[in-house]
């Protein structure tokens, strides 16, 4: 007999050792578990680590890294179902001084696997020339574009980047590069090096790259870039056979085309938006077609400066491993450049990784684009565990489902309530110090505090106030005009256009509710009299063109705030018309909204009708 319909009990009650293996497996395994735990983040680390190197040695063993893990932990943990018996198991555990009996060491995981990484200089993470560190990323992915490794450069470094650099990143690769090169010679030429792995492994330890790759390119790239010379690894490799062997073989027999794709370098060329130009693994062409296309488009610019001066302001600003606020950042600074015109800088922060860091970056729209989720995140870890009961809470919204269906999938719905929280309670002006900082914790605090039980009660009650509406809507098919159905649908649609939690904040999903009763309201009174509707309808119209029309114009920042205000100003406006029973928080009248469109857009000619509107 159910008793409480719907109430959730802990599954360690029911059974306990089955929970214990599903919180392994679901939380610590496979990493879905969000703490800063100093055990889960060294566990998390060291099998990202092994993962990291199985990309550069070309092998998997994530599920074997799964195996080791949760046998460890299987070993450790007994009767832990949830994150608060974990937590008191490690509060009694440091009490014992025992609290480090869950961190695991790289034997843990290594016991699995007799294979050991091969030297650290042989699959480096970056390519260093000069001052500027080129990021290396590995992908295992047999049949992708971005199987193999990977240079990732941007428009203001090109020029610190060697051409042929990317032919000699990953000395691990070149015993199996030389192994394919040798194998594509012709048959009368070939066999002077049987067996062919071992003639590979012996030029491997001879072959050296040319001095000069490290430092900033003064070689002009070539408008043919088959010719493969100087510092080419094929010319390299061809002169050491020569040497080594008494070998002359034409540069024409060796067919670059026959090594695999992973095994021939890519590049990633990102303008000063971070967004990829250029890719591919033609990395000689990508790079020319770069610089001409930076030297010959104005509209193409580099954010930052090569300068001495630049490089070192931005060494000054750089911070790491930032875990508290205890620095300043001003939104901008100016740099004195004594050989031309001082130079501008936009302080800001960075995450990578779950590590926050503070660096210079050459424009202030860049700067905000990456100090905002970096700065969610040290403010979320400060308000405390609230929000991690909150994003519990919005991890499990099963009940939901059905009323979100018209909105997104699951994922997104998720994806979009922890958006809409997060800007709710972190979203404000720029934090120059450790007091702005100090006073915005406070603030997200308070804010917690208030919506705490509020936020998803009030995502369903406006769910089922939207789903209210569309039964009356359907009503109003079979008994109305086909114009005056897809109108009010269409408004409908526009109050909570798909994924709405996104793109409209918590603070207006009040009003919302009531603009949807005010449609039921309108509905009713629509099918009771239609000629009055119509008449009203003639007042609002042209309210609804103006918005149209500003919608097609190019506005700018401040005017596409001013926009979003005139919006619910006329969704306001429409209930006063239509229902003015439900109320409206804010005078208001078309003189006003005359006003507030002719103070805030007074660039855009607007058509406003005289006199009654």
């Amino acid at each position: 007999m159910t008793i409480v319909p719907r109430r959730s009990i802990p599954y360690a009650r029911i059974n306990r050792a089955e929970a214990t293996r599903h919180f392994i497996q679901e939380a610590l395994v496979s990493g879905r578990l969000r703490s800063r735990l100093p055990f889960f983040r060294n566990n998390r680390k060291l099998k990202q680590q092994l993962l990291d190197q199985d990309a550069k040695l070309r092998r998997n063993r994530e599920h074997d890294l799964d195996a080791a893990q949760e046998a460890f932990y299987t070993e450790r943990l007994h009767g832990i179902g949830s994150i608060h018996d974990l937590n008191r198991l490690l509060r009694n555990r440091k009490k014992e001084g025992a609290d480090g009996f869950l961190m695991m060491k790289l034997d843990d995981f290594l016991q699995l696997s007799d294979e050991e990484l091969g030297s650290i200089e042989d699959y480096p993470d970056h390519w260093q020339s000069d001052e500027v560190r080129f990021p290396l990323k590995y992908e295992f992915l047999l049949g992708s574009d971005s199987d193999g490794v990977t240079l990732q450069a941007r428009d203001e470094n090109l020029s610190f980047l060697h051409p042929y650099a990317l032919e000699w990143l990953v000395p691990g690769q070149w015993e199996e590069r030389i192994f394919h090169l040798l194998k594509s010679l012709p048959k009368t030429t070939r066999r002077h090096f049987v067996p062919l792995g071992d003639s590979a492994k012996s030029l491997r330890a001879d072959l050296k790259p040319p001095e000069g790759l490290d430092v900033s390119n003064s070689i002009q790239i070539s408008e043919s870039v088959k010719n493969r010379t100087g510092y080419s690894f094929i010319e390299n490799l061809r002169l050491l056979v020569r040497e080594t062997y008494r070998i002359h073989i034409p540069e024409e027999d060796w067919d670059w085309n026959r090594i695999p794709d992973y095994l021939k370098p890519r590049i990633e060329i990102r303008d000063s938006r971070n967004k990829i130009v250029h890719a591919g693994r033609e990395g000689l062409e990508l790079i020319r077609m770069r610089k001409a296309e930076l030297k010959q488009s104005p509209k193409i610019s580099i954010s930052r400066d090569d300068s001495v001066v630049w490089k070192k302001a931005a060494m000054k600003w750089n911070l790491d491993e930032i875990n508290g606020w205890n620095f300043e950042l001003p939104r901008e600074i100016e740099i004195e450049n004594p050989g031309g015109p001082n130079l501008k800088g936009f302080p800001g922060l960075s995450i990578n990784n779950e590590r926050i860091s503070r660096r210079l970056f050459g424009n202030s729209e860049e700067a905000s684009r990456s100090t905002a989720p970096a700065l969610y995140k040290m403010l979320s870890l400060a308000v405390g565990p609230d929000l991690a009961w909150m994003q519990k809470e919005l991890s499990d919204l099963h009940e939901l489902h059905a009323l979100y269906a018209p909105f997104g999938s699951p994922e997104a719905m998720k994806e979009d309530l922890w958006q809409n929280l997060f800007q709710h309670l972190f979203e404000g002006s720029w934090i120059s110090g450790s007091h702005e900082y100090e006073s915005r914790i406070q603030e997200a605090q308070r804010k917690m505090e208030s919506i705490s039980g509020q936020f998803l009660p009030g995502f369903k009650s406006l769910l089922e106030s939207y789903h209210l509406t569309q039964e009356e809507l359907v009503k109003l098919k079979e008994r109305s005009t086909q114009m005056d159905h897809n109108n009010l649908v269409e408004h409908v649609s526009n109050l909570l256009p798909s994924r709405f939690p996104a793109k409209i904040p918590f603070v207006q999903w009040n009003n919302l509710k009531r603009y949807l009763k005010a449609v039921r309201i309108r509905l009713d009174r629509l099918l009771q009299n239609p000629e009055k509707d119509l008449e009203k309808s003639m007042n609002l119209n042209p309210w609804i063109k103006i918005l149209s029309q500003l919608k097609e114009e190019n506005l700018n920042l401040q005017e596409k705030k001013a926009f979003e205000e005139l919006f619910w100003f006329v969704e306001e406006y429409r209930v006063s018309l239509f229902a003015p029973e439900v109320k409206t928080p804010v005078p208001v009248s078309p003189r006003r909204l005359e006003k507030f469109t002719r103070q805030h857009f007074p660039r855009h000619p607007l058509i406003f009708t005289a006199g009654p509107y």
